[in-house]
């Protein structure tokens, strides 16, 4: 792992975006994989949405008034499948990605 799993931050909403780095060898080339600290996995039976809570953004933002911390994003997640979540869930760290992270 690299990057800082759980994202730091400094208070002040800029805080680093936690990536986990997984380096492999691929048909003789080498392969850099970068993905998401928090990983989601669905044993409920059926397929959920996940998203993040509309506060989020303007907590975690960058000073440019947007929303860069996936706040309005939605993704699906199928029954019996698990995934990261999508880096910009992440923003604040894995712990506020956990707190902020609501399913529908």
């Amino acid at each position: 792992p690299s990057g800082g799993a759980d994202g730091g931050g400094d208070g002040g909403g800029g805080g680093t975006v936690g990536i986990v780095c997984e380096v492999g060898v691929s048909r003789g080339q080498r392969v850099l994989t970068l993905r998401s600290p928090v990983e989601v996995s669905n044993v409920l039976g059926r397929p959920v949405l996940l998203g993040m809570d509309e506060g989020a953004g303007r907590e975690a933002g960058d000073g440019t008034g947007e929303e860069a911390s996936g706040a309005g994003d939605v993704t699906e997640l199928a029954d019996a499948d698990k995934q990261p979540l999508p880096l910009p869930f992440t923003r604040g760290g894995s712990k506020a990605a956990i707190d902020k992270l609501r399913i529908r």
